[in-house]
């Protein structure tokens, strides 16, 4: 790690955005870190915002909290999911598009979600499935209704999408360094029981972690689209 001509672009990844409080960014602590991190490293920010996070959020009833977001210069938003639920968790978790096998069942979700979007003058070009678990038909049909899907290589069971796919794994400093040309992605949660979910020492660890790597190689802050 210590040619800095080799060029590795990096994404941080926020996945369950949406209005609710702890989950909005907007006004709470979180946007402090994301302007901190941006105006210092100059990252960029993918946003996984569901259309109505559990049935209380809906994207067209938030009109005023999706332009705030819109306002920020280091973020680019992408589709993920409607409700981001499933009829019974003990089974399918929260992957709603695992659950769902119907072609026309699928088709009436995404046409819900797009409505949703349009709604607040937004398309979406990028899809992430909650919980990263695909039904081969929904594959099919997301895959023709976003130019991206975002999928992870372990999760994605083989499947093959209709549009361009990137293949994400959260990045952790590994024994060897990645190959020349690969993509670094910050993978995180806005909030929830988990590991990656933003509060003070994620802060801190995004912010070392981008610290060490720009010291030992030229990153290229990156949205999704670009990569």
């Amino acid at each position: 790690m210590n040619n800095l001509q080799e060029l590795y672009k990096i994404n941080i990844s926020i996945d369950d955005v949406n209005p609710k409080k702890m989950y909005r960014i907007i006004g709470e602590p979180t946007e402090k870190y994301l302007s901190q991190l941006h105006n210092e490293f100059g990252v960029k920010i993918s946003l996984f915002i569901p259309a109505n996070h559990h049935g209380d959020a809906r994207l067209s009833e938030n009109k005023e909290w999706i332009n705030e977001l819109k306002s920020l210069p280091y973020i680019e938003f992408g589709a993920h999911g409607y409700y981001h639920n499933t009829s019974d968790q003990n089974i399918w978790g929260e992957c709603e598009f695992a659950e769902q096998n119907s072609p026309s069942q699928i088709s009436e979700l995404v046409y819900q979600i797009k409505q949703e979007w349009w709604q607040c003058d937004l398309t979406p070009k990028i899809w992430k499935s909650p919980g990263w678990l695909t039904s081969r038909n929904s594959a099919n049909i997301l895959g023709e209704s976003f130019d991206i899907a975002v999928i992870h290589p372990t999760h994605n069971n083989n499947l093959l999408w209709p549009c361009r796919t990137i293949n994400v794994t959260d990045y952790f400093p590994p024994n060897q360094f990645p190959g020349m040309g690969a993509n670094l992605f910050i993978l995180s949660h806005i909030h929830g029981r988990h590991d990656n979910a933003w509060n003070e020492n994620f802060f801190n660890y995004c912010r070392n972690l981008i610290g060490q790597l720009s010291n030992g190689v030229k990153l290229e802050h990156s949205f999704i689209k670009d990569m």
